[in-house]
């Protein structure tokens, strides 16, 4: 689902002019668009998958955590961010928490700044 469903969802909002051939503003604002509402749909999909749950899958940190993390922080520019989907947020949170993942952004936050 992240890697089929979840991630492509974004193409339309990264690089829309990819998926036109005329490019012109209005083609583009539809490509977006329909991209926002992908990526709510998938994003409500992941917020029903977590659920009371803590973790993506099987009940604990997986690969499918750190996977949907970070893809989830894109969203946070977004106009409602995270706020429609209260259980993402939960499973965000309890993420930062984390001293991996504390380890891991102050990794890129240093890198960005070279």
């Amino acid at each position: 689902f992240l890697s089929s469903d979840f991630h492509p969802a974004f193409k339309g909002i990264f690089g829309p002019a990819r998926l036109i051939t005329d490019g012109t503003d209005e083609e583009l604002e539809r490509v977006t668009s329909a991209a926002h509402a992908q990526v709510a749909k998938v994003t409500g999909i992941l917020d029903q998958q977590i659920g009371s749950d803590s973790h993506i899958v099987l009940g604990r940190r997986t690969t499918a955590d750190a996977h949907a993390y970070a893809m989830l922080r894109w969203i946070r520019q977004f106009p409602d961010g995270l706020n429609p989907y209260p259980n993402v947020v939960r499973f965000m949170q309890s993420m930062k928490d984390d001293a991996g993942v504390q380890s891991s952004l102050a990794l890129e936050a240093q890198k960005s700044v070279i």
